[in-house]
């Protein structure tokens, strides 16, 4: 389609005669204020299970940092130190085994859990308990071993973490979903075709299977690159 001198002459001004900024600015303008409402609305499950981790991890920094109870404290240096040392002496196909099967049981819940009506509290209490070892771990290697344990938090465990950890929030969402919309028919709201919508349920929780295992494979990685440089 051909172009009039004056539609071209309005064309040439808008993308190399208007100030860049403003041209940027222009094509990022914010959301209306009703879309971005209905973008977090539609987020929600996301954005709570994402809380629910956040406030276990603090929760769990907190409670080591303020613990009065050396004992435990004793046993979780044991339990970190018996980690290392098993890490530092397996192979590396062995410790992404080990890595994938404890993850596994997380987002195992996850899928069960969002089978059931009354799955929602199990769902919603797994990233708050996955946060809540994390931030004991986390939060008692930086009180007791300063910046050795600040590098072990970032070159060892928080790789593997972030994507475990991610994988697990959305297996969450998902068994959310899947559990509201049981509970949903089981009143007789909502109808649903079962077998289409559990193949669909069970092909995306095999999607967060296989980025499990990557996210285990990069924990072995890492663990075996970094180990050495490392002693409790």
């Amino acid at each position: 389609m051909l172009l009039s001198c004056e539609e071209a002459k309005d064309l040439y001004i808008f993308y190399f005669e208007q100030d860049p900024l403003e041209f940027y600015f222009h094509e990022r303008r914010p959301l209306p204020n009703g879309m971005l409402v209905d973008r977090i609305a539609s987020s929600w499950k996301l954005i709570l299970l994402t809380a629910l981790f956040a406030a276990g991890m603090a929760f769990g920094a907190v409670s080591v940092k303020y613990s009065a109870n050396h004992e435990w404290l004793e046993q979780l240096l044991q339990l970190l130190q018996e980690y290392s040392t098993i890490r530092n002496s397996q192979s590396l196909f062995s410790t992404m085994c080990n890595s994938l099967f404890s993850n596994l049981i997380y987002l195992s819940v996850a899928f069960i859990a969002g089978l059931c009506a009354i799955g929602f509290p199990f769902l919603a209490l797994a990233p708050f308990l996955r946060g809540l070892g994390l931030g004991a771990v986390f939060g008692y290697l930086y009180s007791t071993k300063a910046l050795a344990g600040v590098g072990y938090c970032m070159l060892i465990l928080l790789p593997g973490a972030i994507l475990s950890t991610a994988t697990l929030l959305i297996g969450c969402r998902e068994g959310i979903t899947m559990s509201l919309d049981v509970f949903a028919v089981m009143n007789g709201n909502k109808t649903l075709d079962s077998y289409h919508n559990f193949r669909l349920y069970c092909a995306r929780f095999g999607i967060l299977l296989i980025l499990l295992a990557c996210a285990a494979l990069a924990d072995a990685l890492f663990a075996k690159a970094f180990s050495g440089f490392f002693h409790f």
